[in-house]
């Protein structure tokens, strides 16, 4: 599909649509604070062709990521799922599709700015303003599925 920009705007696509974009906090018991927060982004989907498209286009790109296969119930279809965690991988995905996103435009750049924040930060401990942009993500996503839900029964209806 088409030049690099092209092929970025389907990326950011999928993203705003099937994405995760959110801080993982992992319980660390050698850390100070006793847990450590980190970046990442999550793209799920059923479709294996566009998950080798998604992947070429992050190889293309040297983002680094990984892919998940959930566990299946015996009626439903293959899932799949690229997770990119870390800083570094994180923030290149970022810088390359946020001018692109409109539904997780905001997300992006809480993440991005969180994501500095910590590469410059000289101490392990996490600032209110981490803390904040951590909570202000969760709450965003969940405003997205609330959306997404009330959408849905306005359907039904």
């Amino acid at each position: 599909m088409g030049n690099q920009q092209e092929r970025l705007i389907w990326l950011a696509g999928f993203i705003d649509g099937e994405g995760y974009l959110g801080v993982k906090k992992v319980k660390h018991d050698n850390i100070y604070s006793g847990y450590q927060l980190t970046a990442r982004v999550i793209i799920s989907n059923t479709n294996e062709e566009a998950l080798k498209f998604m992947e070429s286009i992050l190889k293309e790109n040297e983002v680094y990521y990984s892919i998940r296969y959930p566990k299946l119930e015996p009626h439903w279809k293959p899932a799949y799922k690229i997770e990119i965690q870390n800083h570094n991988p994180a923030s290149k995905l970022l810088n390359l599709v946020s001018p692109y996103l409109v539904v997780k435009k905001e997300q992006a750049k809480i993440l991005l700015d969180f994501i500095e924040r910590r590469r410059t930060a000289h101490t392990s401990r996490y600032t209110a303003e981490d803390i904040g942009a951590w909570q202000r993500i969760k709450e965003l996503n969940q405003v997205s599925s609330e959306t997404i839900r009330q959408n849905a029964e306005k359907r039904k209806i």
